[in-house]
């Protein structure tokens, strides 16, 4: 019986180690890294990298992983796109009030 126990013990104990060796590698390695993602479907995804200087996006699906372009130089902040659709909270409140007239 404490042999079942030590090793169901042993289980979680294991993957925090895998765990926190994953997370070392990925410190150790500042010339490689991702800037950002951005999904365009259910599994694939657009994402700009950082890799020994250059700046590539690529796409991502579950089959491969596609370079787009490289790019000339670190990408320029962009401008913030105004949203198209309201917020949630803003037709929340707008209902409440239409429906706080009525009562």
């Amino acid at each position: 019986m404490l042999v079942f126990l030590l090793v169901i013990a042993a289980i979680p104990a294991a993957a925090w180690l895998l765990r926190r060796g994953q997370s070392f590698g990925a410190r150790g390695n500042a010339s490689l890294g991702v800037a950002g993602a951005v999904a365009v479907g259910p599994r694939e995804r657009i994402a700009l990298v950082r890799a020994e200087g250059k700046w590539l996006v690529v796409g991502i699906t579950p089959q491969s992983i596609t370079l787009l372009t490289e790019l000339d130089g670190p990408p320029a902040e962009a401008p913030a796109v105004a949203l198209a659709t309201p917020r949630f909270s803003d037709l929340l409140r707008s209902f409440a009030i239409r429906h706080a007239d009525r009562t």
